[in-house]
């Protein structure tokens, strides 16, 4: 009987999922066909540069609430600096958006209750466990760490600190540093030829 309770909310995160990915893969097939038939160059110039830049900056928002859209967000900022943007500042505003979108789980891990305690039960759980474990003075290197130089999904990290009562604070500045630190060295070597799309 509990099992049939359960199933329609592990179907419809399934769901999710999936849309969330159908989602990820439309946007990358359409910008590489649009990459492909103007160019990152010509695709700058159509959008413009401001445009760009405040495009740069709500992808990645949008990137930073979905763990699996962040890929799509580094496929669009490689293109806009291929195509001529700034690569420190599509970084800099790549990174607080990214920052913005990674705060919507902290909150959802600090004020959904019912979150949490689902959490608590799975390998997030043992993650917080870890984190809450570790001396205050470390977790400031432990964000910077996980958000600016590992591939994993910052929204891991935050429900994770959540869950562990950190304060939101103790982590938001290493988190935005991190982030930052990650989109500005893709954009950087994206422009030296060592990251590429094409």
């Amino acid at each position: 009987m509990k099992k049939d309770i359960k199933r329609p909310g592990r179907t419809k995160r399934r769901i999710k999922r999936v849309l969330a990915f159908f989602y990820v893969l439309v946007f990358i097939l359409a910008w590489t066909f649009l990459m492909f038939v103007y160019g990152p160059g010509r695709l700058v110039n159509l959008m413009g540069i401001t445009n760009g830049y405040i495009l740069t900056f709500l992808v990645a928002v949008f990137g930073g609430i979905s763990a699996l859209s962040s890929t799509s967000f580094y496929f669009f900022e490689i293109t806009l600096v291929l195509g001529g943007l700034n690569p420190y500042i599509v970084g800099i505003l790549g990174g607080l958006g990214l920052s913005v979108g990674d705060s919507f789980f902290f909150l959802l891990g600090n004020k959904g209750r019912e979150v949490i305690e689902h959490y608590k039960r799975s390998k997030l759980g043992r993650f917080s466990k870890w984190l809450s474990r570790r001396p205050n003075w470390i977790i400031p290197f432990i964000a910077f760490i996980y958000s600016g130089m590992t591939p994993f999904p910052n929204d891991v990290l935050m429900v994770g600190a959540a869950i562990a009562d950190i304060k939101y604070k103790k982590i938001i500045i290493p988190i935005i540093l991190g982030n930052i630190f990650l989109t500005t060295v893709i954009a950087l070597l994206a422009l030296r030829g060592i990251i590429f799309i094409t």
